[in-house]
């Protein structure tokens, strides 16, 4: 059996054609590709990629492209496939030249800092003198905190080790990491104390003054001795209390957008750091350690023995804090700040990670979530029209990447009648989805011979009162009978289209408001009477807002010119017209809203 890939091993880079960009971890094999759709992996939210379009499957140990049915072919850097072993920047396309990209991309290999460290170690055992290796176990404790960075250890373990270290480098009594939330405000998450022994976080009662004066400066705070700091440091009631001789606060922000996540490590040592590793390392060691130190170890002309500021144009958001304290002086080499500056900035990395992941997390919720409503509103479309004696009806419904809640139906309501039903759910979601159910159950009520004005005026009542709903429907209803006299009642949809004798009009604007607004509205029966061959082009907003990547909407009245001269079309060869015209104009821009149709063309029954 083939392995199973990890996240992470591999994923897609998505370039929508208004240049937005997303991106999909391959976790599953085969990992599925198509339109829209429930069942695929990638749902890409394009016209011109069909519902079951591609698949890459784990083989051997590479990973393999399969066309699994995509109309007009898959194509991989131009050029036609069946199958394809993907390569690192390989670019799957789907026909047009203005589709959607997906690039591949391998992850990169791990860093050879096991090796490093061996290497280290071994330079570390044979060097002569005691005090030697002080410097060098310093700089081993920053390597291990960038394997820590790639390591699968629970967050909790890998954020105590990283305090561990920062508490090794400093000789502090304890450490703490306070962890900022989404207003700002500081929460201890972890503390720690020297023998890398835990503490509980509120045990430890940090200096606000010092948090103060590092967050004003955006910069670290590093005090050797207090008894030489500024007076208002001194005066601090919590260091007084707690007789402290040095503190060191650390604001930790993450990268900025277009910075990596954590610093590469850089393949030029510091020249003016050489001196300070001197005494450590073999000679023969420093061409090989040079390229694994981090640019964090780069000398920072910045970095005095009170603080250091940081461009706020050079930050991203404000993660949280690093605190430090120790009751003895104590006294920082270059190098000791340096390093730890260093593991500030790997622990900004995890804190950065962490985030991203349970926001990635959220974000999965949300979507499955999307796809249960999309599955539950799919559910209540209709599969296929009966044939009906006096009507012919075509309808289609392509969702989006949300579920928006359009619905609509076509039923018998009495032997002579025929009813049919457009609407569109506001909201997104699991609400939307449900409202669609009593949207459909309120037909059974009209089948079931009650009159449309008083079951949509209930409705109506019902989601008013019941404000935790918080939704509403804009809908457009209507009855035919076989002498093509019509019923319809239209609560804030948009006007249908009607195709008459070569002409195209909409004569359907008289209507009230949404359902679910107004608990007071009325909703009014209005009659029309139909001629042999008339047909009714009804849609919902996501047709007419169709955007291009340029946010221009499709609008009504390029709705209005693509139906001109369509009066003798059939139903779903004007179907296809409608929406391939929506096609040309969004050139595959990702849409927000469901786009759906429902044609209805009237004819003399015998």
């Amino acid at each position: 059996m083939p392995d199973q890939p990890a996240i992470d091993d591999a994923v897609l880079e998505i370039i929508f054609a208004d240049n937005s960009r997303r991106t999909a971890y391959i976790t599953d094999s085969p990992f599925l590709i198509g339109r829209g759709e429930t069942g695929n992996n990638l749902q890409v939210p394009d016209l011109r990629v069909s519902r079951q379009s591609a698949a890459i499957n784990r083989e051997a140990g590479q990973y393999v492209l399969q066309d699994r049915g995509q109309q007009g072919g898959l194509f991989v850097n131009g050029k036609m496939i069946v199958l394809h072993v993907l390569r690192d920047g390989d670019v799957i396309t789907f026909g047009p030249a203005d589709s959607c990209e997906v690039i591949f991309r391998l992850a990169p290999a791990d860093l050879p800092v096991p090796k490093i460290l061996n290497s280290a170690g071994s330079a570390s055992g044979s060097s002569s003198g005691g005090s030697s290796s002080g410097g060098l176990n310093k700089l081993n404790l920053l390597l291990e905190a960038t394997m820590l960075l790639r390591s699968q250890l629970p967050l909790e373990s890998v954020l105590g080790t990283m305090l561990d270290h920062a508490i090794s480098v400093t000789q502090a009594d304890r450490g703490l990491l306070l962890e900022a939330d989404s207003t700002g405000a500081l929460r201890g998450r972890l503390a720690r104390r020297s023998g890398r022994l835990p503490l509980q976080p509120d045990s430890i009662v940090p200096s606000q003054t010092a948090l103060r004066m590092a967050l004003e400066q955006h910069g670290s705070t590093v005090t050797e001795d207090l008894a030489r700091a500024d007076r208002d440091l001194q005066a601090a009631q919590s260091i007084v209390a707690q007789q402290l001789r040095a503190v060191v606060v650390i604001p930790l922000y993450a990268m900025p957008l277009g910075g990596s996540a954590a610093p590469n490590l850089s393949p030029n040592l510091a020249p003016d750091l050489a001196p300070n590793l001197a005494p450590d390392l073999a000679p023969d060691l420093a061409p090989n350690l040079a390229p694994n130190l981090s640019p964090n170890l780069a000398p920072n002309p910045a970095a005095e023995p009170h603080a250091r500021g940081t461009n706020a144009s050079q930050r991203g958001d404000f993660l949280g804090v690093v605190y430090l304290d120790s009751r003895r002086p104590a006294a920082f080499s270059r190098l000791d700040r340096q390093i730890l500056d260093a593991l500030a900035v790997e622990a900004a990395s995890i804190l950065d990670n962490a985030r991203l992941v349970e926001r990635e997390l959220q974000r999965q919720l949300f979507e499955q979530e999307l796809r249960i409503a999309r599955e539950i509103q799919q559910a209540l479309l209709p599969r296929d029209f009966r044939e009906f004696p006096h009507l012919t009806v075509s309808g289609v419904n392509l969702p989006s990447l949300t579920a928006s809640g359009d619905y609509y139906d076509v039923f018998p309501v009495s032997p002579e009648r025929t009813g049919f039903l457009i609407a569109d759910v506001s909201g997104k979601g699991l609400g939307a989805a449900l409202l669609t159910t009593i949207l459909q159950g309120a037909l059974l009520g009209i089948t079931a011979g009650a009159e449309a004005s008083g079951i949509f005026g209930n409705l109506n009542r019902f989601l008013c009162q019941h404000t935790e709903v918080d939704r509403y429907a804009t809908l457009f209803f209507g009855i035919v009978d076989r002498g093509g006299r019509m019923e319809f009642l239209n609560a804030g949809h948009p006007s249908p289209f009607l195709l008459r004798g070569g002409e195209v009009s909409r004569p359907f604007t008289e209507g009230s408001v949404p359902v679910g607004l107004i608990p007071d509205a009325e909703f009014g029966v209005v009659d029309f009477q139909l001629q042999p061959g008339d047909t009714l082009v009804l849609f919902s907003d996501g047709v007419t807002e169709a955007m291009d990547a340029e946010g221009q909407m499709f609008g009504v009245p390029r709705l209005e010119e693509v139906l001109s001269g369509q009066q003798e079309t059939a139903l779903d060869v004007m179907q296809r017209i409608i929406l391939d015209s929506i096609t040309r104009f969004t050139r595959g821009a990702r849409q927000g809203d469901d786009i759906t149709l429902l044609l209805i063309r009237y004819q003399e029954s015998s």
